[in-house]
């Protein structure tokens, strides 16, 4: 419970800083500190630490391999209607 509030106390304010500061670019170094952040308080928090970092790198990985699948998706998509209405 208490790492559940922590990451947000600490995403929040990281994702304001670093996009008013470099935009879209620093959101997405944001998620990485954040990303970072939660690691490094289950390494602290957990007996088994080697454990939960190399569960925390599946679901990652995993949830990085959706992502990128359905980017891809929705800009084939969206490619498609554009050239078919005629959009260059």
């Amino acid at each position: 419970m208490f790492s559940s509030a922590l990451a947000p106390a600490f995403h929040i304010p990281i994702n304001i800083f670093l996009a008013k500061a470099k935009g879209l670019e620093g959101v997405s170094v944001a998620i990485w500190i954040s990303d970072l952040i939660a690691i490094i308080l289950l390494v602290l928090r957990l007996p088994n630490a080697k454990r939960a970092v190399g569960a925390i790198a599946i679901v990652l990985n995993f949830d990085y391999l959706l992502y990128s699948v359905m980017l891809s998706l929705s800009t084939c998509a969206s490619t498609r209607i554009f050239n078919e209405i005629g959009v260059n």
